[in-house]
């Protein structure tokens, strides 16, 4: 005899279901919620009003560790009631499978599993995105809560504690409204120490007041807030150097965008992206960029030294647009000083110097001795630059020049050069020579030349990117693991229920929690593992939800004996 699917059982048995494990879910995502917009408020980070709405916003994100744990209880409880009253035991009799009777807990965790893949993929990201601009974007909040606090504020390797601060408006100055600022604080009795990777102390400042400025990023680095501390009438000291008197004394804060600083605000079609340019990544674009001006240095005195072998001459131009051609044979071998001696056209000559000023008439300039230095710095790694700096040694102006002092002084010094048509511009431009480009540009120099110079920033980049990769890899296997692990969580669930039928409900639910927090453990455990190792963290990351999987196939395999 042939029987038609148990439709009515089904429907009871999912309701009973969907019922648990909504209460289960909003209680648990409520509570894991609340503890997670605790911490914010207590750092003064968030008001108490604000943390009701990063309570809102972390419900969804909340559910990936929810769903599988709330979804597991309610499949335990309600096939262990089912089990208990005999209901399924009526079902055998009645001619209806094993498998039939947990088809709603397969058809559900299925369901779950699917939904929490959507979740994790592409809408989770997005919320945790607002979480971050609610508490790590306001600076000036923090300061203020700090300041009253009597704490001091940390921020990437930064720490700036003052003893009062005055909150004033952006508008009210012309200089900082066309800035486009953001906040604007005044900070009085102020302390600011400064340290490197190492936690090596690097500057410690005070001064009487401090302006602070919160001005928008630029394309270059993603849109970070960057921060201008101006320090005003107080005493400064770099590491073991004596404390010196400033008048004013910039310092600069860089606020990173998380979200271009951790791939966990990315959704599945923005990892793929990044797979693929992975300089999407703040950090990475910063060391980038770093490889950049290296590889820039090395391209410029190469093009320059070409240039004055082929044509006895070459061309720099400063920011202003002044341009100086050089008339030299070449460059000789730098020396330790960072010093491109440049060479006379013979022997016994002398190098020229021709300054062209636009609507001006040229000036000339003769010396037996010219060098050319290369100046890589900035303000920060993010504002860095390379430039070269001229330097000419017992000038003498040329004949018919209207410079008359010249003639007179023994040096001259021209900053802030650069190659006409150098290949600045293009190293630096993320689009133009994206990091796989920039580091194929720099393999040559290093495998095959040795290139010291241009060694640790390669070797910095390429570290960084393989790191990035990995940890892609890792939170696009985690997010498929959690949603499996929910269809486990709900099979295993219901599968022990029914099995432990005449136990207690928490004992029955301790034998299919416990497994369940063992498969989270491990995924967690996976994804950090894959990050800083690579494959063999998959094992561990999928190793959990393969052990869950056994133990509900075991369990079936038992309850189908009987």
């Amino acid at each position: 005899m042939t029987f038609g699917m148990p439709i009515s059982l089904w429907k009871y048995i999912t309701l009973e279901l969907w019922r648990i494990i909504a209460l289960t879910g909003a209680v648990l995502v409520a509570v894991i919620a609340f503890a997670a917009s605790i911490k914010p408020m207590a750092d003064g980070k968030i008001t108490p009003v604000e943390a009701l709405q990063f309570m809102g916003l972390a419900i969804v994100p909340m559910l990936q560790y929810a769903l599988p744990f709330a979804a597991g209880f309610g499949a335990t409880l309600a096939y262990h009631r089912l089990s208990h009253d005999n209901e399924v035991t009526a079902a055998y009799a009645g001619g209806v499978s094993h498998r039939a009777v947990l088809m709603p807990a397969i058809i559900t965790g299925v369901i779950l599993g699917v939904g929490l893949l959507g979740l994790n993929q592409f809408i989770m990201p997005r919320f945790l995105r607002s979480m971050e601009v609610l508490i790590a974007q306001n600076l000036s909040k923090v300061l203020v809560n700090s300041v009253q606090r009597g704490q001091p504020v940390v921020r990437e390797g930064t720490v700036l504690y003052a003893d009062r601060v005055v909150a004033l408006n952006p508008e009210d100055s012309p200089q900082l409204k066309a800035a486009g600022a953001r906040e604007w604080l005044v900070l009085y009795g102020v302390m600011v120490l400064t340290f490197d990777k190492e936690g090596e102390l690097e500057r410690e400042a005070a001064a009487n007041r401090a302006q602070v400025v919160l001005l928008p990023g630029s394309v270059h680095d993603g849109g970070a807030t960057r921060a201008v501390v101006q320090l005003e009438q107080g005493s400064a000291r770099d590491g073991d150097r004596a404390y010196a008197k400033f008048e004013t004394l910039p310092l600069w804060m860089n606020i990173s965008n998380a979200f271009k600083d951790d791939p966990k605000f990315l959704t599945f079609g923005e990892l793929v992206e990044l797979r693929g340019r992975p300089e999407g990544m703040n950090w990475i674009e910063v060391q980038r960029r770093d490889l950049a001006y290296h590889v820039a240095e090395r391209v410029t005195t190469e093009a320059l030294r070409k240039e004055l072998a082929a044509r006895g001459m070459a061309t720099l131009r400063d920011p202003q647009g002044t341009e100086f051609v050089i008339r030299a044979k070449d460059a000789a071998v730098r020396s330790p000083d960072w010093r491109w001696v440049l060479q006379p056209t013979r022997a016994g000559g002398m190098i020229e110097v021709e300054k062209r000023l636009v609507g001006a008439a040229p000036t000339k300039f003769t010396t037996p001795d010219a060098g050319l230095y290369t100046d890589m710095g900035g303000a920060d790694r993010l504002s860095r630059s390379m430039t070269m700096r001229l330097e000419l040694d017992n000038v003498a102006a040329g004949p018919g020049t209207r410079d008359q002092a010249a003639g007179k002084r023994t040096k001259l010094v021209f900053s802030e050069l650069s190659l006409v048509d150098g290949p600045m511009e293009t190293l630096l431009d993320p689009v133009k020579t994206p990091a796989a480009k920039l580091l194929g540009e720099a393999r040559p120099r290093v495998v095959e030349a040795g290139d010291e110079f241009v060694k640790r920033p390669y070797a910095d980049l390429e570290h960084s990117i393989a790191s990035l990769l990995r940890e892609i890899t890792s939170k696009q296997n985690e997010r498929f693991a959690m949603s499996v692990a929910c269809v486990v969580m709900v099979v295993a669930g219901a599968m022990t229920a029914v099995r432990l039928s005449s136990s207690l409900p928490l004992t029955v639910y301790l034998w299919s929690f416990f497994p369940a927090l063992a498969t989270v453990i491990t995924i967690s455990s996976g994804q950090q593992l894959t990050h800083e190792h690579g494959w063999p963290g998959l094992l561990v990351l999928w190793g959990g939800v393969g052990i869950m999987g056994a133990y509900a196939a075991i369990g079936y395999w038992r309850l189908t004996r009987h």
